[in-house]
This record gives C-alpha cells, structure tokens and sequence, in this order.
C-alpha cells in the first residue's frame, strides 16, 4: 500500500476586472508613433495590436508592460496583476 502524499494548495485570489489602464499615451522617436492613446483591457479580453513594421507596436508593448516610459501619458496595471 502506497500512500498518497501530503499537498496543500493556498487559495488563489482572483484579480480585479481590469486588468490594464492607458490614458493620453504619447510616444516619439524623432517622429510620433502613437497620440492620446488611451483604452482599459478588462479580464477576459483579447487586445491585438498590427501596423506595418517600424509603426511602434513593441515600443507600446513596452510601455505597457513598464519597460519604458511614455513621453505623455499614465500605465495603470489592476488589482493583482503582475
């Protein structure tokens, strides 16, 4: 007879509706790659991003994952997003 092994699992907390908050993002590079961008991802959403190369798509990945900071404009992450 084998027996089972002891596990303990903590709860899992539930993070909050939403998940993402920009407001007037701004970012240039001698040139404007994005204006007064502004939009809330709620849990359980898709957000695509698609422009021809050089348009800012991984720049604005990387202000919205707080690798680099907007000319303008705030980055909220939500309750218990990491």
């Amino acid at each position: 007879r084998i027996d089972s092994p002891k596990m303990h699992f903590p709860g899992v907390r539930r993070a909050g509706d939403l998940v993402l908050r920009a407001e007037n993002l701004s970012k240039s590079y001698g040139r404007t790659l994005f204006r007064n961008l502004s939009f809330d991802l709620i849990r359980g959403r898709r957000l695509g991003i698609i422009g021809p190369n050089g348009s800012g798509k991984t720049t604005l990945l990387r202000v919205l994952l707080k690798e680099e900071e907007p000319d303008t404009g705030t980055v909220q992450h939500g309750a218990l997003v990491d």
